[in-house]
């Protein structure tokens, strides 16, 4: 099968197909998606033929010549242009059990200009079996109960009996805050009530089920604990999780809970997410109370979730932000229009440029959102680098200032990656952070002006897959930096919201696509993930 090469680089400026082609093709897969089988057999030419699984079918004779039925949403899109007026489109989709439809599709032109197909195949796969837990002390601080919950939420609501993992920097009721540091866990106090955040997941119906580890002071960026250990990757066997949020990335790919809360600093939940083959919803900054958060970097931190499923992510993201289901939206109108850079996605690798250009057509696909591309002089990667040592000059300093006084009271209590960020923090003087901080301001009012009337910018959530989990040494090195680079770090220097859509694949690993929206425009997110999925339902 194609690998998405097809749709990557400046060739994927309308996704890789014609503007037209597109349209078609959406309507295709929301009519199979929708089992309207007049819809998908309209898009079939007369005496067109179509295969499924090994059987020739008569185009018509069923939804669109004869694929499974059901609701399906694509995943990954894939296009071969075979000739003149001729392209061949593969889509894998997920049905709502989690089993998965592959269907290639021969568009013609016909002499009206009107696409239809010609060929179509297709054929179903069962749904994966259910992921192993993963119980041991790189993943959680506070193991989950052998019965029953560590904390129960209301006993009804849109969350019902759907199980959250607590990244060990948000406050929980009845236990400590450990950082990710025995020292900071030591001195500790006992948490009388939960964080705000947490709190609106408990009042939606949702249970908590452990507590999960963390890279120290939620700080740390390459996956390791020096502590506890690092947490497997159940979506990448042998390699990092990445991020310090990896250990509740870790227990929600691994099936040992359903949702993860917990603080995205420095994209800490959407490297790990997008490693582990997890969702993920950053809110814009300051829309979601972090009061019960240990900070990290105050001026861009967010408490933000993970999820194995989309639909599942839409309900917590919706009792996260306070909008119950039926709630008006905080932002005006929808999306209008996914935004493609060259300068960005060519910042990751060949592969994964390729991947993630699949995962955005079929974004496009499915949204039926126009695919557009970003000018050069818009935004470019020169601007990233620059920017984004702005944000490390922020954020250093911004520890240093928070967590300093640790340091200078436990020496030694710290492993080298996060004591070396603490200490080149305290060399930030006050010109450096000035100069850094209006960098930031220049940053957020050229990506605002960009993504209004609906726009979003969709890019690599990082520039590859994740790295080798094998570490010679301990010497502080980012072990997330070669794969992860700029990109994830887009969103926090603006304080805007965003989403990963774990769609994409390259050589078997997962890597993300982020899609981000303008300031406060949560909401076009949410409306994203209702695109791509029914609404959660509620176990009967």
């Amino acid at each position: 099968m194609d690998d998405g090469r097809a749709v990557s680089g400046a060739g994927a400026r309308s996704g890789g197909l014609p503007r037209d082609l597109l349209a078609a093709a959406a309507r295709l897969e929301r009519a199979l998606a929708d089992g309207d089988e007049r819809a998908a057999g309209d898009a079939v030419e007369p005496g067109g033929l179509a295969v499924r699984d090994g059987a020739v079918l008569v185009a018509g004779e069923g939804p669109a010549g004869g694929e499974p039925r059901g609701e399906r949403w694509p995943r990954r899109v894939h296009v071969r242009a075979l000739a003149d007026g001729v392209v061949a489109v593969t889509t894998e989709a997920e049905r709502r059990d989690g089993g998965a439809v592959l269907g290639t599709r021969v568009w013609r032109r016909g002499a009206g200009g009107t696409w239809c197909v010609a060929l179509a195949h297709a054929s179903a796969a069962p749904p994966p079996p259910p992921p192993e837990p993963l119980l041991d002390e790189a993943v959680w601080s506070v193991a989950p109960p052998t019965t029953g919950a560590l904390l129960g939420g209301a006993l009804e609501g849109p969350l019902a009996w759907v199980r959250v993992a607590v990244q060990d920097v948000v406050a929980v009721a009845g236990h400590r805050v450990g950082a990710g540091v025995p020292a900071w866990l030591a001195q500790a106090p006992l948490e009388r009530t939960c964080a705000p955040a947490l709190q609106r997941l408990l009042d939606a119906g949702a249970d908590v089920v452990g507590v999960a580890q963390t890279g120290e002071l939620g700080a740390a960026r390459d996956g390791r604990n020096p502590h506890y250990g690092a947490p497997a990757n159940p979506a990448a066997p042998g390699r990092t999780t990445g991020g310090a949020g990896g250990g509740v990335a870790a227990a929600v790919a691994s099936g040992s809970a359903d949702v993860a809360l917990g603080s995205d600093a420095g994209g800490s939940l959407r490297v790990p997410g997008a490693w582990c083959g997890l969702h993920v919803f950053r809110p814009t900054h300051g829309t979601v109370p972090v009061e019960g958060v240990l900070p990290v970097s105050p001026s861009s931190d967010a408490v933000g979730l993970l999820a194995r499923d989309g639909r599942l992510l839409h309900a917590a993201a919706r009792a996260l932000l306070g909008r119950p289901a039926g709630a008006p939206d905080g932002s005006e109108g929808e999306p209008t229009a996914l935004l493609r850079s060259d300068e960005l996605t060519g910042l990751a690798e060949p592969a994964t440029a390729a991947a993630v250009d699949a995962a955005l057509l079929a974004l496009a696909v499915t949204t039926g959102l126009p695919v557009e591309e970003v000018p050069a002089s818009a935004l470019d990667a020169g601007d990233l680098a620059r920017w984004e040592r702005a944000a490390g000059v922020v954020a250093d300093a911004e520890l240093w200032h928070g967590h300093g006084r640790f340091l200078l009271d436990h020496p030694g209590a710290l492993g080298p990656e996060v004591e070396r960020r603490l200490r080149a923090g305290a060399e930030v003087g006050p010109d450096e952070l000035a100069r850094a901080r209006a960098d930031l301001d220049t940053t957020r009012v050229r990506l605002r002006a960009l993504l209004g009337g609906g726009r979003l910018l969709a890019l690599p959530t990082t520039s590859g897959p994740a790295p080798s989990a094998r570490h010679d040494g301990d010497d502080g090195d980012d072990g997330a930096g070669t794969a992860s680079d700029g990109l994830h770090r887009l969103p926090d220097l603006a304080g805007l919201p965003a989403l990963v859509l774990p769609w994409g694949r390259t050589a078997g690993l997962p890597v993300g696509l982020s899609v981000v929206a303008g300031p406060r425009s949560d909401d076009l997110l949410l409306q994203v993930l209702e695109r791509t999925g029914p609404a959660r339902e509620l176990p009967a």
